[in-house]
């Protein structure tokens, strides 16, 4: 009876590929093939981005599905492109795996787009990634925010994204940052293309005192 109930929802509504929409799995086979590709690195406005798989029409969909619709399988496949970014970066950059100060601070997403969700995005996936992290040395601070609005970026070009995003993170307020001073710090974003959020990041944080290392992603163009 109990076996019947827990299949009634996939009964009335069956799973499906969040990449192609064929019926049977959140993500099917040969969608899969194409996001557990291995890690890649690209420097982006001066900063290294480390990502888990390169940015398509799949990769957008799924962002998609994670970020405006909360979708729990979404956000798990980002997740994983996250560790798996993580691991390279603390390969690629020789982060110490002895010492207990690597910190990830989520990049916000706009102050509009937080409120009408009811979730920080950003900060659910950084949690996920270090719940399924077999290490138990860095921790999350989610220190940063917009300071002003800013416009959606899929409509702009480079331009107008680097102006868009020019000044417009902030570290918030009473946030003590003397742990960072000397300690390993990257920044986690979901997606990287131009790199204009990656940089208002980073220079929140400069204006603090604070450098990183450089920032990990679930997939960049």
């Amino acid at each position: 009876m109990w076996n019947s109930l827990r299949t009634l929802p996939n009964l009335l509504f069956p799973q499906s590929c969040l990449g192609c929409g064929r019926l049977g799995n959140d993500i099917c086979l040969d969608c899969n093939a194409q996001i557990r590709t291995p890690a890649l690195s690209i420097n982006k406005m001066g900063v290294d981005i480390f990502a888990g798989f390169r940015f398509s029409p799949l990769a957008s969909r799924i962002v998609l599905a994670a970020k405006e619709d909360n979708n729990v399988a979404a956000r798990e496949i980002l997740a994983q492109a996250l560790g798996r970014s993580l691991e390279f970066a603390i390969r690629r950059l020789d982060i110490s795996r002895e010492r207990n100060d690597l910190y990830l601070i989520p990049i916000p997403s706009r102050n509009s787009a937080n409120r009408s969700r009811g979730y920080l995005h950003t900060l659910l996936l950084a949690r996920a990634v270090i719940r399924e992290s077999e290490r138990g040395n860095f921790s999350i601070l989610n220190c940063l925010e917009h300071s002003r609005r800013v416009k959606d970026q899929s409509k702009l070009n480079i331009d107008q994204r680097v102006r868009n995003m020019a000044h417009s993170i902030i570290v918030k307020e009473n946030v003590n940052l003397e742990k960072l001073t000397c300690a390993q710090v990257l920044l986690l974003d979901d997606l990287v293309t131009t790199g204009s959020t990656v940089r208002a990041a980073q220079s929140a944080l400069a204006e603090r005192g604070i450098g990183i290392l450089g920032a990990v992603a679930s997939c960049a163009s």
